[in-house]
């Protein structure tokens, strides 16, 4: 949870943007992530070997995901290069056609 949280505030920091993630980890995953591994700390007396086995396994984690997101194509097409068959979009051209209109032909 720190790990995500952390994440989403470097990024947005990083880039000088929002990004979808970064209220929620502000607000809910950075206070309830440090009141979760103070109190789990206390209650089984985690040392350090603990807290750095879950934190690698965190990053493999979230490294995984960037990865998957960035090359299999799930970012919206911004990464296209990587998926055949895909054609980039501009940033001024739109990704969707534009809607079909439609004509009532009833016969009353």
């Amino acid at each position: 949870m720190l790990v995500n949280a952390a994440i989403h505030v470097l990024t947005s920091a990083r880039l000088r943007t929002y990004n979808p993630g970064l209220y929620p980890s502000v607000l809910l995953f950075l206070p309830w992530g440090l009141f979760l591994t103070v109190y789990f700390s206390a209650a089984v007396q985690a040392g350090l070997p603990y807290h750095a086995a879950g934190l690698l396994f965190a990053l493999a984690e979230h490294a995984a995901i960037a990865l998957y997101a960035t090359h299999s194509g799930a970012t919206g097409g911004e990464r296209s290069d990587h998926t055949p068959n895909r054609r980039r979009v501009s940033s001024t051209e739109s990704r969707y056609p534009p809607p079909k209109k439609y004509t009532c032909t009833s016969k009353g």
